[in-house]
């Protein structure tokens, strides 16, 4: 336990008892509205959360979002603020259909043409409706496991008052397949981590749907978090700048967190061409380096981001094959003022060189999975002599 931390509970064990293979557990299906208001305190017309869910073409999805949001099981009132950017699926009537069922909990905002296409942050059309001290995340493709997920991080952080960000891991399932494993573990202890594990981090530092924060800090994200048309994304600055004096980690693993969705970030990132993941790369790099800008921030937390976005395009660059790209990252890294490994450079100065270098990564592939094969042979050998 992080020293200042107030500890709440000790949780050794995720919420649920999974193994590997298990089938997910089914939601149950919500409460009436009269029968969740029934169990409040408090006036309905005045909740403690907002519960913020932005969601497009969704529909083989959204219930579990409602319903693990409707599930929630709390002695405070809660709304919850769906905003749907145009769907072209049915997404828009089942929300509706529930809004007319909860209506003093679902609130709707139904645009007629898509706003994200335009370069609009759905933010910006919420943060001004939500009333909640506290304002909770979750996308339309993803939903929450627990019914105590809210009442925990609630608690948790009322008893925590100087951090502004609760987070917790999720079993993460690929639809294409429908396996899933659990993620975005920081081990089995409450603790409050810095915010300058979340603003290094390779990739995502925790899922977008384990976020509780306080509202007036959402309200405080800069200008440009609301209305910069090229920020590629929103979760990574929400984790670095709301959760700058340290972020409030809960080991439970309250909710899930689907991959590889028609339409999410990591789909469309695939589809995109070369000039359009240059241009998407160089607006990370551009507001990464307005988080310089918050004294709490490290600057060898931003350094590392930095290189880690350079290391993932040319991953990206690498998988495709494509020559113009990798050149073009190495060129800007060089720019910047970032050292590249020799052997990328060497590989950045012609066709040839690239060609050579990805036959290297090649060779090194099939003599590692030679090695590993080796190992598992001899391991298995000296099990059957024991």
């Amino acid at each position: 336990m992080d020293a200042g931390l107030i500890e709440v509970e000790n949780h050794d064990a995720p919420v649920v008892n999974l193994r590997p293979g298990d089938l997910l557990p089914k939601l149950r299906m919500p409460r009436t509205e009269q029968e969740i208001i029934a169990r409040w305190i408090n006036d309905p017309g005045f909740p403690l959360v907002s519960v913020l869910c932005i969601t497009y073409n969704h529909e083989d999805y959204i219930e579990d979002a409602l319903n693990g949001f409707l599930n929630q099981d709390t002695i405070f009132p809660f709304e919850i603020i769906v905003h749907d950017d145009a769907s072209l699926d049915r997404t828009a009537e089942i929300v509706e259909h529930y809004a007319r069922d909860y209506p003093r909990i679902i609130k709707v905002i139904l645009q007629t043409e898509n706003k994200y296409s335009q370069g609009y942050n759905p933010f910006i059309f919420i943060k001004n409706v939500c009333k909640g001290k506290y304002c909770a995340l979750c996308e339309g493709d993803d939903y929450w496991l627990s019914e105590n997920k809210l009442s925990r991080q609630v608690e948790a952080l009322e008893l925590n008052s100087d951090v502004k960000l609760s987070i917790h891991p999720a079993i993460m399932v690929d639809v294409t397949t429908d396996n899933w494993v659990f993620k975005y573990h920081k081990g089995n202890q409450e603790r409050c981590l810095s915010a300058n594990n979340a603003v290094a981090a390779a990739s995502q530092f925790s899922p977008t749907a384990s976020y509780l924060f306080k509202r007036d800090e959402f309200l405080k994200m800069p200008s440009w978090f609301f209305e910069a048309k090229d920020l590629p994304f929103g979760d990574y600055f929400v984790e670095s700048i709301i959760g700058r004096g340290g972020i409030l980690y809960l080991p439970d693993v309250f909710c899930v967190y689907r991959r590889n969705v028609v339409g999410s970030y990591t789909d469309r990132s695939r589809s995109r061409n070369r000039n359009e993941l240059l241009s998407r790369m160089r607006s990370i790099l551009y507001y990464t380096k307005k988080l310089e800008s918050f004294p709490e921030i490290e600057a060898e937390a931003i350094f590392k981001r930095i290189k880690n976005v350079y290391s993932d395009y040319l991953r990206m660059a690498i998988s495709r094959r494509d020559f113009e790209f990798f050149r073009s990252v190495i060129d800007q890294a060089h720019h910047d003022g970032y050292k590249i490994a020799a052997s990328k450079v060497f590989a950045s100065k012609g066709r040839a060189s690239f060609r050579l270098y990805l036959l290297s990564l090649k060779m090194v592939s099939l003599l590692k999975g030679r090695i590993a094969r080796f190992r598992r042979r001899k391991i298995n050998s000296q099990s059957i002599k024991e």
